[in-house]
C-alpha cells in the first residue's frame, strides 16, 4: 500500500506539463495509483474503489454530487442486481444442478455433453454478467468434472480423450452468450450506455432480439464444427447421463 501512494504522491507532486490543467494532472495521478493498487491488490477491489473515491472528495478534486454520480445511473444497478443473482446461483449450487439435468438429458455423447454445457451457459447469461462467474464457478467445474471422471486431463497426457474438446466448446462459446444479451457480460451495459450518448437507444429487449438470431445459430453451429475438426477421441458416454439429479 505504501509503494501505491508512493506512486500518486509522486505523480501528483511532480512538474504540471505546460498544456495540462493542474486538476486534470492530480485526478491522474488519483487513477495510476488506483490502477497500480488494482493490479497489486493489496485490497479487494471494492475498498480500492472507494479509497480512490475518498481521496479524490478529499482534495476537492471533485465535488461530492460529482463522485457519487456513477451511483444514481440505472444501468450501473441492473449490472449490479444482475450480480446479486449470480451469487446467489453460485452459493446455492444451483447453477450446477441446472448443469447436471442439462448433461443428464444430453449426455449420452461428448457432442450432446458440449450442447448441455452451452445450453447451461445461455441459460445463466442474461442473469450473470461476469464471465468469470459463470463460466469459472458453473461451466468450468462441470466440464472438469467430466474430463476427470473419463481421466481425459493434460497431466495424463489425454486431454483429447474429451477434455480439450469440451474446453473449446466452453470457451468458443462463451464469446458468443457474451455478447447475446446487455446483462451478459459487465461491458455490454457500457455500450449501450455509449449509444443513448449518442442518441441510440438500447434497451435489453431490443438488445436481445437483435442478437438471440445469430447467436443461438452460432452456438449450434459451433459446437459441430469443433466436433468435425477438433474431434474427441471419445464419442459415445452413456455413463455421464447418472450424473443429473435423481
Amino acid at each position: 500500500m505504501l509503494f501505491i501512494l508512493f506512486i500518486g504522491i509522486g505523480i501528483w507532486c511532480s512538474p504540471v506539463p505546460e498544456p495540462v490543467d493542474p486538476r486534470a494532472w492530480h485526478l491522474m495521478a488519483v487513477f495510476a495509483a488506483t490502477v497500480i493498487g488494482l493490479i497489486i491488490s493489496p485490497y479487494p477491489l471494492g475498498a480500492m474503489a472507494i479509497f480512490s473515491l475518498t481521496a479524490v472528495a478529499a482534495t476537492g478534486l471533485l465535488s461530492i454530487e460529482e463522485v457519487l454520480a456513477g451511483f444514481a445511473d440505472p444501468t450501473i444497478w441492473m449490472v449490479a442486481c444482475a450480480f446479486f443473482i449470480s451469487r446467489g446461483f453460485i452459493k446455492t449450487g444451483f447453477g450446477r444442478r441446472v448443469g447436471f439435468i442439462f448433461i443428464s438429458k444430453l449426455g449420452q455423447s461428448s457432442l450432446g455433453l458440449a450442447y448441455g454445457l452451452v445450453l447451461t451457459d445461455l441459460l445463466f447469461a442474461p442473469a450473470m454478467p461476469s464471465t468469470a462467474a459463470r463460466s469459472g464457478g458453473i461451466i468450468t467445474p462441470l466440464f472438469r468434472s467430466i474430463s476427470e471422471a473419463y481421466e481425459s486431463t493434460p497431466e495424463r497426457g489425454t486431454e483429447r480423450k474429451i477434455g480439450a474438446f469440451l474446453a473449446q466448446c466452453v470457451v468458443q462459446c462463451n464469446t458468443i452468450t457474451c455478447a447475446m444479451f446487455l446483462t451478459s457480460m459487465a461491458g455490454n451495459p457500457m455500450i449501450g450506455k455509449l449509444a443513448g450518448e449518442m442518441g441510440i437507444t438500447i434497451t435489453w429487449t431490443s438488445w436481445a432480439l437483435a442478437a438471440i438470431v445469430p447467436g443461438l445459430i452460432s452456438l449450434a453451429v459451433i459446437p459441430l464444427l469443433l466436433y468435425r475438426f477438433y474431434p474427441p477421441e471419445l464419442k459415445k458416454t452413456p455413463e455421464i447421463v447418472h450424473a443429473g439429479p435423481r
